[in-house]
C-alpha cells in the first residue's frame, strides 16, 4: 500500500513536469516566432526604403543621361527613345535571370530563417 501511494505521486509529479515542459516548449516556439518574424519584416522594410531610395537615383539619372544624349544627338526625341529602349533590354535581361537573382536568393534566405536549426544559429553567431 506504501509503494502504490508512492507510484501515484512519482506518476503525478510526473505529469506535471511534462506539463511543464509543454508549457515552456511553447512559449520557445513563440519567442522563436517571434524572432524570426522580426528579422523578416526589418529586412521586408530595409528592402522597401532602398529600393524607394535607389528609384528616385535611377530616374535622375535616367533624366540626366536623356539630357546628355540629347545635347549629343540633337533631338530630345530620340533621346528618350534610346533611354526607353535601354530599359526594355534592361527589363528582358532582369525577366531572363529572375530565378538566379530573385527566387533562388529569397527561397535560401526563407528557408535558412525558418527552416534552420537553433544549435546551428548559435554556431553561426559565435
Amino acid at each position: 500500500m506504501f509503494s502504490s501511494d508512492k507510484n501515484i505521486e512519482i506518476i503525478s509529479q510526473l505529469f506535471a513536469e511534462l506539463k511543464k515542459y509543454a508549457e515552456l516548449k511553447g512559449k520557445c516556439l513563440q519567442i522563436d516566432f517571434v524572432s524570426k518574424m522580426t528579422i523578416l519584416l526589418s529586412a521586408l522594410i530595409v528592402g522597401a526604403i532602398l529600393f524607394a531610395l535607389s528609384t528616385i537615383v535611377i530616374l535622375f539619372l535616367s533624366y540626366t543621361a536623356v539630357l546628355f544624349l540629347a545635347k549629343m544627338m540633337g533631338s530630345i526625341t530620340w533621346a528618350c527613345f534610346l533611354m526607353v529602349l535601354f530599359y526594355v533590354a534592361l527589363g528582358v535581361i532582369v525577366y531572363a535571370m529572375r530565378r538566379r537573382w530573385i527566387v533562388n536568393p529569397l527561397a535560401n534566405f526563407l528557408g535558412r530563417l525558418f527552416l534552420s536549426d537553433e544549435s546551428e544559429q548559435a554556431d553561426n553567431n559565435l
